[in-house]
């Protein structure tokens, strides 16, 4: 029990370090900043924070289907981060375009 909790903790952590990731390269193309280590960071780790973004709550919802757990605050946390971040990029990729 105590092991399935620190990978709950971890997989949260995840899903916000990508969250906080994402707003980061936002805010950096909102106000213009032309940095050669941002853009490089920016062009590394985009596409796997943005597989991460999409694995970890397909992630979440298997376990929570197949383990039955009783506490689902954790699991609705991490399909909570991850679904804002999508409307972030969502939202910013309609307003940009």
């Amino acid at each position: 029990m105590k092991d399935r909790l620190a990978l709950e903790n971890n997989r949260l952590r995840a899903a916000i370090a990508v969250c906080i990731y994402f707003c980061f390269i936002l805010l950096v193309f909102y106000f213009k900043l032309e940095f050669q280590f941002i853009r490089v960071i920016g062009e590394l780790l985009t596409i796997p924070a943005l597989l991460a973004l999409v694995f970890i709550p397909i992630w979440a919802l298997i376990d929570g289907f197949r383990k039955k757990n009783k506490k689902q605050s954790t699991y609705i946390l991490t399909l909570l981060v991850s679904l804002i971040t999508m409307v972030l990029l969502l939202l910013t990729n309609f307003f940009s375009s």
